[in-house]
């Protein structure tokens, strides 16, 4: 299985309007140094799913189109589904 992130990888995180949501959780985007989104990448692999907390939408129909085309292309937790 690919490993996206290593222990002690240094990542650059980003944040949107917000640092937490309601229940003090934080929203934050993360990249790789080499440039890579992770947020992105685990959507894309289907590892992840989308969910959008507003005000904190600026990726939320990038992330809803790539959860789709992995759904669409049975990938990771979609396959059996």
């Amino acid at each position: 299985m690919h490993t996206l992130l290593q222990p002690k990888t240094k990542v650059r995180v980003q944040r949107d309007i917000e640092a937490r949501d309601r229940y003090q959780r934080l929203l934050v985007y993360i990249y790789l140094a080499d440039g890579t989104f992770v947020n992105q990448e685990l959507l894309r692999l289907g590892f992840a799913r989308t969910m959008s907390i507003s005000p904190n939408t600026a990726f939320a129909t990038k992330f809803a189109a790539i959860e789709t085309t992995a759904h669409q292309n049975r990938i990771g937790l979609w396959l059996t589904c």
